[in-house]
């Protein structure tokens, strides 16, 4: 396997995932005590230098790995920030498998404070999750005497479809819009009954000052838990022998858009011939030369967020990778990486 990175140094919490991905094991399994495989103590010690929290390896399905650093408690759930993005693809995936929605089905539709306006109108699930809605990218809050007009006064500053916008506006219309397609239902509520409690894991979750959960960037969780999360991915959903999500839906959070084709629903990715993005002020100039989108697989696909944080998911190595941290600029994806499959 061969993972290039022509400029990697993004503050992020990044969940990467080498496409290829096959059936593991279907659940993890965590010895006590973890006998740690030396390999992997180069990237540990390098981790530790640059204000890192924690190191852990999977391979097969089996922790290999574990090394918390720099005084972290294990037991303490780290903030993910936006790599809490990824849980909204997974929410969708959900959604989709009980026929409450589809990705190229209009928000509009149960957002109807839209359906009047000639842009708000056309807006797709699929752009909310990709970042292509066209909304303004800046911190959105459902006012707590009047959520639907919070939601019809958000700005837009394209046209649907046409511009990349990072930023967290869309996943506040996407939880209401969840919330509405379960009638009142809570979406947090929703992913851990389906997902998180099979997983038996915890993740906490901030919410706003009217309760909604904050589906950008709000998600707090333990190394080992989020370790967990990332092998039901590297499984294509499937969990101690449960198919939990169904893997051609899960699939089409890994495609990019014409708008920006390193990223895709919720998750970026790395192609062998495109650079390494900062997921926090992500470049809009991305090489798209040779990228066929739903055709051309993707190197790695990771979620992520501020601070120094990552999830790798190396399927063509069976490996699932935590990473804790702090922000720290000298910490880059190149360094961490190599060090983490060449052992230097």
């Amino acid at each position: 396997m061969s993972i290039r990175f022509k400029h990697s140094g993004f503050a992020a919490a990044v969940l990467i995932l080498v496409t290829g991905i096959h059936p593991a094991a279907a659940q993890v399994s965590e010895p006590n005590p973890v006998i740690n495989d030396p390999v992997y103590q180069a990237a540990a010690d390098y981790s530790a230098e640059i204000s890192g929290d924690a190191l852990l390896v999977y391979r097969d399905g089996t922790l290999v790995f574990e090394e918390y650093q720099n005084t972290y408690d294990p037991l303490e759930p780290h903030l993910l920030a936006s790599g809490t993005k990824s849980f909204s693809c997974v929410i969708a995936n959900l959604a989709i498998q009980d026929g409450l929605l589809s990705f190229d089905e209009l928000a509009s539709a149960t957002i109807t404070e839209w359906a009047s306006d000639p842009i708000k109108s056309q807006v797709t699930v699929r752009q909310l999750l990709s970042l292509t809605s066209g909304l303004h990218g800046g911190s959105y809050r459902r006012g707590a005497d009047n959520a639907a007009l919070n939601i019809n006064e958000t700005r837009f500053m394209s046209d649907p479809g046409e511009a990349f916008i990072y930023g967290s506006s869309g996943f506040f219309v996407f939880a209401e819009l969840m919330r509405r397609k379960l009638n009142g239902g809570d979406v947090w509520d929703y992913l851990t009954e389906r997902v998180l409690d099979p997983l038996g894991v915890q993740v906490s979750i901030t919410r706003d000052f009217v309760g909604t959960p904050l589906l950008a960037s709000g998600a707090s969780i333990t190394a080992r838990d989020w370790g967990r999360f990332g092998q039901l991915i590297l499984q294509n959903g499937m969990w101690n022998g449960e198919q939990l999500l169904d893997p051609a839906v899960l699939s089409e959070c890994f495609i990019g858009s014409q708008a920006n084709v390193v990223y895709g629903l919720t998750f970026w990715m790395l192609y062998e011939d495109t650079q390494v993005v900062n997921a926090i002020y992500p470049q809009h100039d991305t090489d798209n030369d040779g990228i066929e989108l739903g055709v051309t697989q993707p190197q790695v696909i990771y979620a992520a967020g501020a601070g120094n944080q990552r999830l790798y998911i190396i399927p063509s190595m069976n490996m699932v990778v935590v990473r804790f941290g702090r922000e720290d600029a000298n910490f880059t994806d190149y360094a961490f990486v190599r060090r983490l499959t060449r052992g230097g």
